[in-house]
């Protein structure tokens, strides 16, 4: 953990957590939201049994000197049905402002813990989401958006969500992420997915190509081991062109290629880092306008907000 000194956390009010499948975020934080302290872990859900949740929390807090007041607010996959305690899903559509009252609160932990619930979409097509609706309220809070707003957080699984106002009304999960590992480890093309350096130019001819024709994803995948043994130039920069087919065919299924009922949506990429980089890079070649919403610490401010609307 990082931070400050053990000496100063008697003004401590909140430790939020982003726990998610394969690791945690952790911040703890004073009364006016400023960060003392953070912690970073690769125990995620996937790893843990619910039993094991207030341990490896101990461990994380066990070298600093916290107030008994001190509270607990946690979203992600610690509320999952194999997670901590389960809290269930709110259905669409919701407004931002049941999210605080829709929480569960753990009460064997030596401090009070409320797990967020996520948000789930029963109708047309079932979807859920846990953690990205903090995620979303971060951005609602944070930033002035448009009436009709769609908004992609991309990652492992890719969400696209559509907003009226401060309500969420629909969404679509893309396993873009997961299906790029899978691939680049597991597959026939695992032994041409190396670390090579990115193409840029490869990587946004490759977004082109699944957007354009995204029904051809299955065959362009096989064509990149095809290339490959020919010689073709589509067979060189490998890596770069299966994470650009992959996010140009999710864009294409985000984003009709005439969304006549988008005219009046605007377009928000919520996302940090490489993978910020990569759909930025994928909008501008075809020529999406958009804004983005830094994703970095987003979560930290959602539930520290989030923390003022719970019950002591």
């Amino acid at each position: 953990m990082t931070g400050a000194s053990a000496s100063s956390f008697a003004s401590a009010k909140l430790v939020a957590i982003d726990w998610g499948t394969s690791n945690l975020r952790l911040w703890v934080m004073d009364d006016k939201g400023d960060v003392l302290a953070e912690a970073r872990s690769d125990k995620g859900m996937s790893q843990l049994k619910p039993a094991d949740y207030p341990y490896i929390l101990d461990e994380l807090l066990a070298d600093y000197d916290l107030p008994a007041s001190l509270s607990i607010v946690i979203c992600g996959m610690a509320g999952a049905r194999a997670g901590w305690q389960e809290a269930p899903y709110l259905f669409l559509p919701v407004s931002f402002t049941d999210l605080a009252s829709h929480v569960i609160e753990v009460t064997d932990y030596r401090w009070p813990v409320f797990i967020i619930g996520g948000m789930a979409q029963r109708e047309a097509k079932p979807d859920v989401m846990r953690g990205e609706e903090t995620l979303l309220y971060g951005a609602y809070r944070s930033q002035t958006l448009a009436q009709q707003t769609i908004i992609c957080l991309p990652g492992t699984h890719s969400k696209w969500v559509r907003l009226n106002g401060d309500e969420v009304t629909s969404f679509t999960s893309f396993m873009t992420g997961e299906l790029y590992q899978l691939i680049s480890h597991h597959s026939l093309l695992a032994s041409l997915i190396d670390q090579d350096e990115f193409d840029e130019a490869a990587f946004q001819q490759a977004v082109q190509d699944g957007y354009g024709n995204p029904q051809n994803l299955g065959a362009d995948l096989f064509g990149l081991r095809a290339a490959n043994l020919l010689n073709h130039h589509y067979g060189k920069a490998p890596a770069s062109r299966l994470s650009g087919l992959l996010i140009g065919a999710e864009i294409a299924g985000a984003l009709p290629a005439k969304p006549e009922n988008d005219n009046d949506s605007a377009l928000y990429l919520l996302a940090s880092g490489k993978v910020q980089t990569l759909y930025q890079l994928a909008f501008s070649q075809l020529s999406l306008q958009h804004k983005i919403i830094e994703a970095d610490n987003m979560a930290q401010k959602a539930l520290f907000d989030l923390s003022q609307h719970l019950a002591s």
